[in-house]
């Protein structure tokens, strides 16, 4: 077990939980190769997504840069 800092303070988990949840973390802030390796296990092992909490994916695109 592990403590973690969060939002809702200092909590203890396991650390593959812990390592997941920086996964995650790196995949939401575009690491792209975080977001590869993450779909790769949810793919591998769908059985670990929670049921209850459905997986929201927001992509956004921007527009290019327009060079002069």
């Amino acid at each position: 077990m592990v403590r973690t800092n969060g939002p809702n303070g200092p909590q203890r988990m396991t650390k593959l939980e812990a390592s997941v949840t920086q996964l995650v973390n790196k995949a939401t802030t575009g690491d792209l190769r975080a977001a590869k390796l993450l779909m790769e296990i949810v793919t591998s092992f769908p059985e670990l997504i929670k049921k209850e909490e459905p997986l929201t994916i927001i992509v956004r695109a921007v527009d290019p840069p327009k060079y002069d």
